[in-house]
């Protein structure tokens, strides 16, 4: 997926405020990892590839939606 097509995910998904905006995607992310950690890299690189990078897009959509402080 796309860094486009999450932020239109992120942009029109209905929310009642920001926040669930970001425990929404931040689920998201817990969900694709779980999943991660169930594959192996021998039988499955492409379906890791495709979740890695699912991940990073969502969190650069997040970056954007409440940008990281330190």
């Amino acid at each position: 997926m796309k860094v486009q097509d999450m932020q239109l995910i992120a942009e029109t998904l209905p929310y009642d405020s920001q926040e669930a905006r970001l425990e929404f995607l931040q689920g998201h992310i817990q969900t694709l990892e779980h999943e991660l950690n169930q594959l192996n890299l021998l039988e499955h690189p492409c379906e890791i590839l495709a979740i890695c990078k699912e991940i990073i897009a969502i969190k650069e959509v997040l970056g954007k939606i409440a940008p990281v402080t330190e």
